[in-house]
């Protein structure tokens, strides 16, 4: 199934405004999640910053609190993705009080593409998942992102879907 988010060319959107160096096309696939009746949406967008040195490429974002046995179940069908191009996954783990940060430790011993932040306090104002995605977003090292949930099981190629989607324009 295949939904497309239209968006106005106003600057501002549900999350407030954007800056000006950001440009966004949202492009937004259902994947599975373990129970085949259930779906996530899972959202690809690109943004263009002058700060980036990489633009080649996708980021997979996933924020996660408490998720160390989804992250330990379904992590790796993010990891393993047939993609041919270069993607990074970065895991933006939101105050954790269990074995998350140690299960996405160890997982970056194999896998060098797995990048994660550890978030231990959120600023005034700001609520988790927010947070963690706006922390992932800022040390993208590419300016394709795609996200996904830590509870979502990802078939082989669907980075290699989201970028040709994304390529469609």
């Amino acid at each position: 199934r295949k939904k497309e988010k239209a968006h106005s060319q106003n600057p501002r959107n549900e999350f407030g405004p954007q800056p000006s160096a950001l440009s966004t096309v949202h492009l937004s696939l259902s994947t599975f999640n373990s129970h085949p009746d259930s779906y996530r949406d899972s959202t690809l967008h690109t943004h263009h910053r002058p700060d980036h040195q990489n633009p080649e490429g996708i980021s997979v974002l996933i924020a996660a609190k408490n998720e160390a046995e989804n992250l330990r179940k379904f992590l790796p069908s993010v990891l393993n993705q047939a993609y041919k191009g270069d993607f990074e996954v970065i895991v933006a783990l939101d105050r954790c009080t269990d074995a998350s940060e140690s299960i996405v430790a160890e997982l970056q011993t194999r896998h060098p593409h797995l990048k994660s932040i550890v978030i231990d306090n959120l600023p005034d104002g700001w609520t988790g998942k927010k947070y963690a995605l706006q922390q992932a977003i800022q040390s993208a090292g590419y300016d394709c992102l795609a996200f996904t949930d830590a509870d979502c099981e990802l078939p082989p190629h669907w980075l290699e879907g989201m970028a040709r989607e994304f390529a469609k324009g």
